[in-house]
Order: structure tokens, then sequence, then C-alpha cells
């Protein structure tokens, strides 16, 4: 990539949390748009699951994660 190119890319993926006064650049990680949109579901799933958390909700553990709880607490 050129340094245009580059320059464009940092300008569209900088990404800034108000809340936490926090600049993220992720503009050098290979992804393409594509890679991005397959994401998206996963991406507005993720934050409603972590709203409703906040809200007060029990998580839904899947095996997996249950037993990996269960496994470092039984470590302490």
């Amino acid at each position: 990539m050129d340094a245009a190119a580059l320059w464009q890319r940092y300008q569209d993926w900088l990404y800034y949390h108000e809340g936490l006064e926090l600049y993220l650049d992720v503009s050098r990680m290979r992804f393409d748009d594509e890679f991005v949109a397959m994401l998206q579901p996963k991406f507005e799933k993720a934050f409603q699951d972590m709203a409703a958390l906040e809200k007060g909700r029990s998580p839904t553990l899947t095996k997996t994660a249950w037993w990996g709880t269960i496994g470092c607490a039984t470590q302490n």
C-alpha cells in the first residue's frame, strides 16, 4: 500500500471510545471489508449480550465455558 492508501485506511479504521477516552488504531491489522461484514453479526450479538449482562441477566454458559469456570474456581 502506498502512503495515501495507508493514510486513508488509518482514517477509516481509527476507533475512538468517548467514555474511555481511548483511541484504537487497527488500520495495520490485515483484514478486508468482507471479513468485517462476516463478523458484523457476531459483533452485534456480543454487544447485545454484554448489555444484557450489565442489566443483570445471568450468563448462559456453554458446557465448555461452564467446565472452564469450574476448573478455574477449583484450582484456587
